[in-house]
């Protein structure tokens, strides 16, 4: 019973037990180093790591977006042009009077350079087409033959929307020079709403 009632004190540290305490001390500092400060370095990395990939997609995606948008932006300019083009075409009168009357003296402006006579001249039928009009004219002109084709070719060749749709030709010869009368139906589109 001696034995066992030895203070723990008194107990010696050997070389070898130094060792394992010194060993352990540095195993359980090592862990708790690895446990507190490297697992969440790592973690925190890694999670900054994520972000950024993350960030990198949507900046890529964001990239594709504008690349889009500006695809999108220059066909929508290409289209304004060639719609402001296309309108350009068209008669620019606000009613179909004003068209008509529009119509009529482009004809008189051709016929005078192309000494063609125009003897009557009339608004006909007006066609509703979608958002624009129809707008025709019925004109009986006398002239030469040359006169009267360059007339009609200059007419077709005219950078609005014009169409010769009917043509009657009747042909004398009188005081030995030939002349031609023709009746014509030219229309027009107009862009009243």
């Amino acid at each position: 019973m001696v034995a066992a009632s030895l203070p723990l004190y008194d107990m010696k540290i050997t070389k070898r037990l130094k060792k394992i305490i010194i060993f352990g001390g540095s195993l359980v500092c090592m862990l708790a180093l690895y446990r507190f400060i490297y697992e969440p370095i790592i973690d925190y990395e890694k999670g900054m790591r994520q972000d950024l990939e993350l960030k990198a997609g949507l900046i890529s995606r964001y990239g594709k977006v504008i690349k889009e948008e500006d695809k999108f932006e220059t066909s929508k300019r290409q289209f304004e042009i060639s719609l402001d083009k296309a309108e350009r075409l068209f008669l620019s009168a606000k009613t179909v009077a004003l068209a008509a009357a529009q119509l009529q003296y482009l004809i008189q402006s051709k016929a005078q350079v192309y000494k063609v006579n125009i003897r009557n001249a009339s608004i006909g039928k007006t066609e509703e087409m979608g958002d624009y009009r129809k707008v025709s004219v019925k004109v009986t002109t006398e002239s030469g033959l040359r006169g009267l084709m360059s007339f009609l070719h200059d007419l077709e060749s005219y950078p609005k929307f014009l169409k010769i749709s009917k043509t009657i030709l009747r042909g004398h010869v009188s005081n030995n020079a030939s002349r031609i009368n023709t009746t014509l139906i030219v229309e027009g589109l107009a862009a009243i709403k």
